[in-house]
């Protein structure tokens, strides 16, 4: 599934877990997480995929897979795009 597909099925909570339409409350896994997280963040600066690829020094499809589900990017990779949009990558283990 697309991200932009599994984000349209999801209610944010502000807790920062979400909700399936239909009321039940699930955790999205680690990689579905950090893609979300990478494109809200981008999209929130009005950034297309080919400006944060100049911005890493990239091709368009290596930042594309950044916003894949996907994907596996390593933490060194998060880290460097969180800087390339002004951020910071912060894990935790609960």
């Amino acid at each position: 599934m697309s991200i932009v597909r599994y984000a349209a099925v999801l209610q944010a909570q502000p807790e920062g877990g979400f909700t399936v339409k239909g009321g039940v409350w699930i955790e999205p896994a680690a990689a579905i997480q950090a893609a979300m997280a990478v494109r809200a963040a981008r999209q929130e600066q009005g950034r297309t995929l080919a400006e944060l690829a100049r911005s890493l020094g990239t091709s368009w499809a290596a930042a594309q897979k950044l916003e894949s589900p996907r994907a596996n990017p390593t933490i060194k990779q998060l880290e460097r795009t969180a800087a390339a949009l002004g951020k910071r990558l912060v894990l935790s283990i609960e």
